[in-house]
């Protein structure tokens, strides 16, 4: 899954692979990245898209904030399939989280 950093993409999850077991950490995460969200500018985009995992419909919408584009679709790859954000991505959520609370 690709995010951009400064226009830059890049992958945000350490793999693709779906996993069984949530990463240590997940629903805190979730947690902040939802908050972070409601922070960020989202670009509406039009249309859905199939999850390449398991076909479900997700939104295309996008979320911007601080030089980071992340798809709106990203929160479903983590809380479904337990996809693990890259450690940089991680901080960047948790430093935005405390940023803004």
């Amino acid at each position: 899954m690709l995010c951009s950093l400064n226009g830059e993409y890049q992958e945000c999850v350490q793999s693709l692979e779906h996993s069984e077991e949530p990463f240590e950490g997940k629903s805190q995460f979730l947690e902040d990245l939802y908050f972070v969200q409601l922070h960020a500018t989202g670009i509406p985009n039009t249309g859905r898209f199939s999850c390449s995992i398991c076909g479900s419909k997700c939104s295309a919408r996008e979320y911007r904030l601080n030089g980071w584009t992340w798809p709106a679709a990203y929160a479903h790859g983590v809380d479904e399939h337990n996809l693990v954000p890259t450690q940089e991505f991680r901080e960047f959520i948790l430093q935005q989280k405390e940023r803004h609370e």
